[in-house]
C-alpha cells in the first residue's frame, strides 16, 4: 500500500504501475492507497483504464491511519522528491515492511536492507524487484521492520534528537 497526499511529487502512478505488473504474476495481491489530493480522481480513472479497480482501492483521506498503516504487508514510498518522509517514520514505528524510493530524507531515515529496502526513484523495474522481495521473504522483511522500529525508538527519538540539538548548541 501507499500512504500520502495524492500529488505528483508521490508518484502514485509509478505505484499503480508497479502493481500491475506484480499483480500480472501473483493475482492474490491488493493495492490499497491512503491519502487526498488533485491527483485522486485521475488515478481512479487510470486503475479503472488498467481494470484494477476490484484489486487497488485509492480510499481518499482516513482518520485512523494505524489501522490502514497495519492493514498493509509492505508500504511503498514512491516518490521523487522528499524532506523527512512523515509516512516513513510512521511505517517504522509500527513496524511496517517498507520499500522506498531514495527521495529526499528516505535513506537517511532507513539504511538499505538493514531497515527496509530502498530503490532508484522512477525506476518501475527495481520497485516491482523490492516489492516483490520483501513480499517473498517475509522472515526477513519482518527483522528489517524491526529494526526499523527500534531505530525510531531509539536513534530517531524525540529525546534522541533533542539531545543531538542541545549538543549542537
Amino acid at each position: 500500500g501507499g500512504v500520502g497526499r495524492v500529488e505528483l511529487q508521490k508518484r502514485f502512478d509509478l505505484l499503480i504501475e508497479a502493481f500491475a505488473e506484480l499483480r500480472h504474476q501473483d493475482n492474490r495481491l491488493k493495492l490499497l492507497i491512503a491519502g487526498e489530493g488533485s491527483l485522486l480522481e485521475p488515478l481512479r480513472a487510470e486503475v479503472r483504464r488498467r481494470k484494477l479497480d476490484k484489486h487497488c482501492r485509492l480510499i481518499g483521506h482516513c482518520e485512523k491511519m494505524t489501522d490502514i498503516y497495519q492493514a498493509l504487508d509492505v508500504l511503498v514510498q514512491s516518490s521523487d522528491y522528499e524532506g523527512t518522509p512523515t509516512v516513513v517514520v510512521e511505517a517504522m514505528a509500527l513496524g511496517i515492511p517498507i520499500v522506498a524510493t531514495d527521495a529526499g530524507g528516505t535513506s537517511q531515515l532507513i539504511q538499505n536492507q538493514q531497515h527496509g529496502r530502498i530503490v532508484p526513484c522512477q525506476n518501475i523495474p527495481a520497485l516491482i524487484a523490492a516489492t516483490r522481495e520483501t513480499l517473498e521473504s517475509p522472515t526477513r522483511s519482518r527483522e528489517m521492520a524491526m529494526s526499523a522500529r527500534q531505530r525510531v525508538e531509539t536513534q530517531l527519538s524525540f529525546e534522541e534528537r533533542t539531545r543531538q540539538l542541545e549538543a549542537i548548541y
